[in-house]
């Protein structure tokens, strides 16, 4: 979706990115743990990184895309470690 939005837009100076990250330590998932762990060991076990992401560090990848430092990117998935 992200790369033909960005191919439908373009002509309209449209920007289309996407952060794709994986599984963040967050409330809601720390929530989510405390109900059941399956689905947090389920993506952990395949999680090159093998650790949790931390909401911070989605906040650069962010202001970049969002930046005129981006302006020759378009239709681009930026996946953490976890998406493997």
């Amino acid at each position: 979706m992200t790369h033909s939005l960005a191919l439908e837009w373009i002509d309209r100076g449209v920007r289309v990115n996407a952060i794709c990250p994986s599984l963040f330590d967050t409330p809601l998932v720390r929530a989510n743990d405390a109900q059941t762990s399956i689905t947090s060991e389920f993506i952990m076990v395949r999680t090159p990184i093998g650790r949790r992401g931390q909401p911070y560090e989605v906040v650069g990848p962010a202001i970049f895309l969002a930046s005129e430092a981006s302006s020759m990117v378009t239709g681009h998935l930026l996946r953490s470690m976890g998406d493997i």
